[in-house]
């Protein structure tokens, strides 16, 4: 049996860690895409809205997290501000191939 203090085995405690480990899956799920985006060089198949808007409110709650001195607030999301952060360094190392097709334009007069 492994020792366990009384904090640890609190269901609260138990909940927190649960909650962080699935919110830091979740901040690092576009990363599913890495060697696709490695392999081709282009970052077309990450989702650019959804990674900035994750940047955006997990350097919110990290603040707000430190502000609370509560680390189940303030950790997963410092993790997931670091990974959206690398997640947004690929579009710029990797910038998007997609190819915008311009239609040919045919005026009449």
């Amino acid at each position: 049996d492994i020792y366990l203090d009384q904090e640890t085995k609190h269901p609260q405690y138990i909940l927190g860690l649960v909650g962080d480990v699935l919110a830091v899956c979740f901040f690092g799920a576009p990363l599913a895409s890495l060697a696709h985006v490695l392999r081709t060089g282009s970052t077309e198949v990450l989702p650019f809205p959804i990674i900035l808007s994750s940047w955006f409110v997990t350097g919110q709650w990290w603040i707000y997290g430190n502000i609370l001195q509560d680390n189940f607030v303030a950790v997963p999301n410092c993790i997931g501000w670091c990974l959206a952060t690398f997640q947004l360094l690929l579009f710029v190392w990797f910038p998007s191939k997609r190819r915008t097709s311009v239609l040919p334009t045919t005026e009449k007069m």
